[in-house]
């Protein structure tokens, strides 16, 4: 409190590392933008890998727009250092890592490095994340110089490697996925020109099913028990 009163008498205050957030959280709850403005300048300038997510989270429960946003795009512009070298990372709630892996604006410089990051996000805490793979593994994309991509790849967690397996039949991204008695469903998507409402199964290769009645893309997929076994639609 006495830095808050030095700088309300004398406009001038020194802003650290270990005061700037409880500065910060003064300067927004009595309400003195000048202060609340430096401290967010102050934390702009601290932003690295190990801390820009944890700033993110303060800046939205300070209300403080432009921390936000400059926190945010760090992490969009760093994404693949930060998934690399961040505890806050592997602590990021399943809601904040779908919004960063989605964002149009995430930098990466190849696709394999969101993969690598959605699979060490879910073994961090397996008993809890495995369920998500399914939902996060099409958020990913699927285009590659401009093209939709038909090929697949199968990762084996015990060894940490991505094998090439057969390519589908079609090309697709923003597709819906779900796993039905071990075997990998892929279903609507884009594929390049329009949305579609083909599926295909895997099995070894790849096997079509009767398409959907809809188009659909960025869909989501769930199992409902009581239905005829999908294999039975096999064309």
């Amino acid at each position: 409190m006495s830095l808050v009163l030095q700088y309300i008498y004398t406009n001038a205050v020194s802003i650290n590392s270990e005061n700037a957030q409880a500065l910060l959280m003064a300067a927004e709850q009595f309400n003195i933008l000048g202060l609340k403005w430096r401290c967010s300048d102050f934390l702009i300038g601290q932003l690295c890998p190990e801390n820009c997510i944890g700033i993110g989270r303060f800046s939205r429960q300070v209300h403080c727009p432009k921390l936000h946003e400059n926190s945010h795009a760090y992490i969009l512009h760093h994404f693949h250092k930060i998934a690399l070298t961040s505890e806050e990372f592997l602590d990021l709630s399943l809601t904040e890592f779908e919004d960063l892996i989605t964002k149009d604006n995430l930098v990466v410089k190849r696709e394999e490095f969101v993969f690598e990051a959605i699979i060490k996000w879910i073994e961090h805490n397996p008993n809890n994340r495995r369920q998500y793979i399914t939902n996060l593994l099409p958020k990913v994309g699927g285009s590659n110089a401009g093209g939709k991509l038909r090929s697949a790849e199968a990762y084996n967690p015990a060894n940490n490697i991505w094998t090439e397996i057969a390519s589908m039949f079609s090309p697709r991204s923003n597709f819906g996925i779900e796993v039905l008695e071990d075997l990998l469903y892929v279903i609507g998507g884009f594929n390049g020109f329009e949305t579609t409402f083909e599926a295909e199964y895997y099995d070894r290769k790849w096997y079509g099913v009767h398409n959907m009645n809809i188009h659909r893309s960025a869909l989501d997929c769930c199992i409902l028990p009581g239905l005829p076994n999908v294999r039975g639609l096999c064309r």
